[in-house]
């Protein structure tokens, strides 16, 4: 087979494969279900931070205590429960970072055993404390939710777009103001 030959195959095998992805994404976009137009103001299709239906998640407000605080903040950010990790700053360099949480300190030579995420860990880090952040990767190669930091100049406007993109995806996501933006979760149970 000439090489000519071989690039009119892979050509048209090329070809064929465009074919069945443009007709894949036009079956997607025909079985979405939206409750919206897509036309509509943006301002009437404003984000919605929860479902009001959805039962699964703990009711807290400002008069909650910490028990169901807890239990919110672990519904939303579930991940390993095996390790954490701990922001850290250097005073004298100006560095910062993250690193798992240990139970023999950060730099230590020995092997490291890693502190456990519990349910004080969590409410240190909703107190102020502490600064903790979850490993989100669990068995099997798995997550629960996303989170995506928006910086910049215009993050709250990115962060609305990523909302509304969750909202008609079917995908629920949830908004958190932190020291840096917006960061956004979203995900489902797996």
């Amino acid at each position: 087979m000439s090489e000519n030959d071989r690039l009119r195959i892979e050509l048209a095998a090329a070809r064929d494969e465009i074919r069945r992805l443009m007709e894949e994404n036009e079956r997607l976009r025909s079985a979405r279900t939206e409750s919206v137009s897509v036309s509509a103001h943006r301002s009437q299709r404003a984000p919605m931070l929860f479902q009001v239906h959805d039962d699964s998640l703990p009711r807290v407000n400002s008069a909650s205590g910490p028990t169901e605080k807890i239990a919110l903040f672990r519904s939303l950010f579930s991940g390993r429960t095996d390790v954490f990790a701990q922001r850290w700053e250097n005073a004298t360099t100006g560095k910062s970072g993250w690193s798992p949480a240990t139970l023999d300190g950060q730099w230590s030579r020995t092997p490291r055993r890693y502190t456990t995420l519990d349910d004080s860990v969590v409410a240190d880090h909703l107190s102020g404390r502490i600064t903790a952040g979850v490993y989100p990767l669990i068995d099997g190669d798995r997550c629960c939710f996303l989170a995506c930091d928006f910086d910049k100049g215009s993050w709250h406007l990115d962060a609305l777009a990523y909302l509304e993109v969750c909202r008609d995806s079917g995908v629920p996501a949830c908004l958190e103001r932190s020291r840096g933006g917006v960061l956004l979760a979203g995900g489902s149970r797996v």
